[in-house]
């Protein structure tokens, strides 16, 4: 190790601000990045020790690694001295310009011929441009040396033609929706650079003429880059994300729109790219526990296999670090984000980037409220649009149930994956379901895998999972057996008292197991359905079906008594024939919901219900919301809550939003929509705090973050010019 490294290395090792707790700490409501980044910067800082160094510049690092590293390296030295900052400066300095790295590969989607195994660059590229970003202004740590070949010789990406399709052999492909907004990106962000020369650099300069006489419009005003990146993320917010909860990729959608909005000094761009992630923030806020989530996804397809929870989910950790609630151990030695790469980079950028999750989405994230609905869908699955959901979810003040989804062949050009080529596998685009499931205060339980979950067992990517009825779910697994005796739900191992006997009964339909989960504030009750014997072999007869409701233990005093009252409900009178089944379930609440016996990954599960809360009075108060919706986006007095509640209000009967988020307790009513036009928003009745988004003009995003009454100064500049 040589001297310069040796004592960068005494600098990482001594630097008092990050003097961390050696525990979790209760964390309190609020942005919590301050309070977490320490933990971040000192995990990447082991990282870098641990190697002897920075990661070498070679295909097998692939270049992402070696950004975020000094990146880490690069905010550790902000905090110390200016000869802290000299010295690292001078290290990266070597690293670039005197190792002469350059580009390791191309731009765009890789894929399994040869001659095209070598892209995947702007992944690199993505960190690179948040590396130049984050420093241009500190000439000490990013020297003029080093910017000026990180631009020229790394970078390379500039102009204003996109990189919007990738060929194979003969065939001309689009380019896939996380590798557009990583190269566009990054192309608009060079451009601003080298159009500006914030630092007069001669050698920008040169390059800058030199393009210029080439007709190479660097001037993003003037062209046609700024257009497609609005129409792009206008796009996304009139039909959501086609990757959408993409496993491996959302992750890279989600930076390249975060440095769009931290280093754009266009205010379209920036506030479009402020809309697309309040719009990934919310749902992320509603379909999550504890910065984990368990639905249907989008790419990549080789994950469809994989039984951990947060593996390939790396989005993850960009929420985590923000809103302090997350399962997992944060310790920089030997925590999760100490071996997982993809989510220490995450938490990196979210904790260095500008985007900071706005308060009334984030508390929704920090806190479980009450009983809420969230249905999201997607105008990009198959020839019914937007006409089902995608994904249904039910939360609680203490659990998650998530449907599931529903599976979506993917209608467009489509090619095999990696692993799996043609073998029985979901192809690349193709939207890939999850088994119904429930997730319990994870914080507190931890879980990792699958198995930690209740769930209904088996493999169910290929499914039509959407049997959800407030805090009820119906589900079914494959068997091999005909009237298995098995159930059709996997309870967690730890779950299980051996001490005790699992409290059961039956009715004629049913088959009951109660399940004392009180320490987390509920009941379950899991039942499996009776069907009729028969000596015919009936497909239908290869499906175990079953269901689960989750019951506050606020609503009844024992487990002992949800047994009572569960068996009083569902048990037919003395008159209902003994041979004849009526697949009809009665919640505690009352509530009869309709089964459909032969339920299984082509038909529906519950066919109707007949609500016992329809004509009753609720008791939590209905939403009212402090601002008009759709909002024009012009500029309002303030104005008090509107009269109408946001669940009767007409302007809010859209035919299909893109999503909707519904609460029972303790209020009533629509707390968010996305009405699949552009337009969005999302109130906090906790807070009165809301965020109000305008984006249906591609050329004019508008969006306001605001507390109580409508907040003219903070209304956005207005209409953006210079498309």
């Amino acid at each position: 190790m040589n001297l310069r490294m040796r004592t960068l290395f005494v600098f990482l090792l001594v630097n008092p601000a990050l003097a961390l707790v050696s525990k979790n700490d209760v964390i309190p409501m609020g942005n919590q990045t301050d309070s977490i980044q320490p933990f971040i910067l000192q995990t990447w800082k082991n990282r870098v020790i641990a190697n002897g160094g920075v990661h070498s510049w070679s295909n097998e690092n692939d270049g992402m690694r070696v950004f975020q590293e000094w990146i880490a390296m690069m905010t550790l030295a902000q905090s110390g001295t200016v000869e802290d900052r000299r010295r690292v400066g001078l290290e990266l300095e070597k690293y670039v310009v005197q190792k002469d790295i350059q580009a390791l590969g191309f731009i765009g989607t890789s894929l399994p011929f040869p001659g095209y195994t070598n892209g995947d660059f702007d992944m690199a590229l993505l960190g690179c441009s948040s590396l130049i970003g984050l420093f241009l202004n500190d000439r000490l740590v990013l020297t003029d040396k080093t910017l000026d070949h990180l631009i020229r010789k790394v970078i390379r990406v500039w102009g204003q033609t996109p990189k919007d399709n990738f060929d194979v052999l003969f065939v001309s492909v689009p380019e896939t929706e996380n590798h557009l907004f990583m190269i566009e990106s990054t192309r608009f962000l060079t451009n601003q650079i080298l159009f500006e020369n914030p630092r007069h650099l001669q050698g920008l300069q040169a390059l800058r003429d030199s393009l210029l006489t080439a007709g190479v419009v660097i001037d993003n005003n003037q062209g046609m880059l700024k257009r497609l990146l609005l129409r792009v993320m206008n796009q996304a917010m009139c039909k959501g994300l086609f990757e959408f909860n993409a496993q491996i990729y959302q992750r890279f959608t989600i930076h390249a729109l975060d440095n769009l909005y931290s280093f754009s000094h266009d205010p379209s761009i920036q506030d479009g790219a402020a809309c697309l992630l309040d719009y990934i923030s919310t749902l992320f806020a509603f379909q999550s526990y504890g910065s984990i989530r368990v639905g249907p996804f989008r790419r990549s397809s080789e994950a469809y296999q994989d039984t951990t929870l947060l593996q390939n989910d790396a989005a993850c950790s960009f929420y985590a670090i923000q809103s302090g609630s997350f399962a997992w151990n944060r310790e920089p030695l030997h925590g999760f984000w100490s071996h997982s790469t993809s989510h220490a980079s995450m938490a990196l950028y979210s904790s260095v980037l500008k985007y900071r999750i706005p308060d009334p989405i984030l508390n929704f994230i920090q806190t479980r409220h009450g009983e809420y609905r969230a249905e999201i869908h997607s105008a990009y699955v198959s020839k019914e649009g937007l006409t089902h959901p995608t994904e249904i979810y039910y939360g609680g003040p203490n659990y998650l149930l998530t449907a599931g989804g529903r599976y979506e062949t993917y209608a467009g050009p489509n090619f095999p994956t990696y692993k799996y080529w043609f073998s029985d596998a979901p192809w690349v685009y193709d939207v890939i379901t999850r088994s119904s499931s429930l997730l319990l205060e994870p914080v507190r339980e931890k879980p990792r895998s699958w198995a930690d979950l209740l769930h209904f067992k088996g493999p169910q990517w290929r499914a039509n999972n959407l049997s959800l009825y407030r805090n009820f779910i119906y589900g079914y697994t494959a068997v091999d057996s005909h009237n298995s005796p098995l159930w059709p739900q996997h309870i967690p191992v730890q779950w299980i008292d051996a001490t005790r006997k699992p409290l059961t009964c039956q009715t004629q339909d049913f088959q009951f197991q109660f399940i004392d989960r009180s320490k987390f504030g509920v009941y379950l009750v899991l039942s499996k359905l009776r069907p009729s014997k028969t000596f015919l072999r009936w497909e239908y007869q290869k499906y175990l079906r079953g269901t689960v409701e989750v019951v506050d233990t606020a609503k009844i005093k024992s487990i002992l008594l949800l047994k009572d009252s569960i068996l009083a409900l569902n048990s037919p009178k003395k008159s209902w024939p003994s041979w004849f089944h009526r697949y009809v379930y009665v919640t505690l609440n009352g509530d009869r919901i309709h089964l459909n016996s032969r339920y299984d990954e082509n038909k529906t599960g519950i066919l109707t219900v007949e609500s016992a809360t329809t004509n009753m009075v609720s008791e939590s108060p209905e939403i009212l919301l402090p601002f008009p919706f759709p909002w024009a986006g012009d500029t309002l007095p303030d104005i008090h809550p509107m009269a109408i509640p946001v669940a009767s209000k007409q302007s809010l009967a859209f035919v299909h939003p893109l999503f909707q988020v519904e609460f029972f307790t303790p209020w009533r009513g629509k707390a968010a929509i996305s009405d699949g036009r552009g337009n969005m928003y999302v109130f906090n009745p906790s807070s009165g705090g809301y965020v109000l988004l305008n984006f249906q003009e591609w050329w004019n995003p508008k969006r306001i973050l605001g507390r109580e009454n409508f907040p003219v100064s903070a209304l956005s500049t207005g209409v953006h010019d210079g498309i």
